[in-house]
């Protein structure tokens, strides 16, 4: 039984993902007493739901647009940092016009990603990682090299508040979470995204819009990126530098291949991503509880990715 248990784990991504966690948990409260008591899960929770909301953006697009991937999310989660903070230092009670300011522009760098990707076949890594340089070039000439600004009051107030006990950020991640799931799974628009993603020329033939799809799809990736910057902005009180969204990049790719996501498109759901998330913050978490330092951090998290991607790549060849 146990031995079959683990075999449904390795061909299921979600599966594993949740044993997993599990496992870390139960480590984490072995060697550090408190690790996997509700408080602290609470936490850890929370801390996900910055990169569950960032790693969405990512999903839209890897399962979108077949090998898309998208480094441009932390530059563009920053850019609404900065833009929100910035506004909040020089104009009083501005949030909701930054907060439009700030996604406005952050979807246009999503779609301005989409257009160089689907219109003009530039290969989604040179566009997104050139978008990501223009996003940060603009962001040093708006604040000349220093962000001196500070989130709104309403806003650190919202994220750091609870709602029966529970912090509002794990409420807001499982609306996303469940909104997610529902759209890619049950609607129209999910079937296409699934549909371009996993074979272009059959959608076209469908007659599904490749080119406009995509473009939409990088720019509902700027517009969720935009998001997650604005409730980053109130957990961390002020952009602090222009390089903290760049942390992102890596582990919202990371989530989105544990949680089964296809790098050739068209497969994987956002639940299974969720639960990616949730293992990654785990690690990490429990990494840093025995205190290993970051270099070995970074590491151990390669290491641990790679070996989810070769069981990836192992089952898929099993499938063909």
């Amino acid at each position: 039984m146990k031995n079959n248990l683990v075999k449904k784990a390795l061909r299921s991504n979600i599966l594993l993902s949740l044993m997993l966690s599990v496992i870390l948990l139960i480590v984490g409260q072995i060697i550090s007493p408190g690790f996997a008591e509700p408080g602290n899960i609470m936490n850890l929770l929370m801390i996900a739901s910055f990169l569950g909301i960032i790693t969405l953006a990512q999903t839209i697009v890897m399962i979108t647009d077949s090998g898309g991937i998208d480094l441009s999310v932390g530059s563009i989660l920053q850019f609404s940092m900065v833009v929100i903070s910035q506004i909040n230092a020089t104009v009083k009670d501005a949030f909701l016009l930054s907060l439009v300011i700030s996604l406005g522009a952050c979807t246009t760098f999503g779609l301005l990603n989409g257009i160089g990707i689907a219109v003009l076949k530039i290969p989604p890594m040179v566009m997104t990682f050139s978008m990501s340089s223009v996003a940060l070039g603009v962001m040093l000439a708006y604040t000349k090299g220093f962000s001196t600004g500070t989130a709104p009051r309403v806003l650190s107030n919202f994220v750091y508040g609870e709602t029966l006990s529970i912090p509002n950020m794990i409420f807001i991640w499982i609306i996303v979470t469940v909104l997610a799931v529902f759209i890619m799974s049950k609607t129209k628009i999910g079937r296409i995204m699934y549909g371009v993603g996993s074979n272009r020329l059959t959608a076209e033939l469908s007659g599904a819009n490749t080119r406009k799809v995509r473009v939409l799809a990088y720019g509902v990736s700027g517009l969720v990126c935009g998001v997650a910057g604005v409730f980053l902005l109130g957990y961390m009180s002020s952009p602090h530098n222009l390089e903290t969204g760049a942390r992102y990049i890596m582990p919202s790719i990371a989530a989105a291949v544990v949680g089964g996501v296809s790098l050739s498109g068209g497969d994987g759901n956002y639940g299974g991503v969720a639960l990616g998330v949730v293992f990654l913050t785990i690690l990490e978490a429990m990494l840093m509880t025995i205190q290993m330092g970051e270099p070995v951090r970074k590491i151990i998290f390669g290491i641990v990715v790679i070996a989810i991607l070769i069981n990836y790549v192992r089952k898929n060849a099993k499938n063909r």
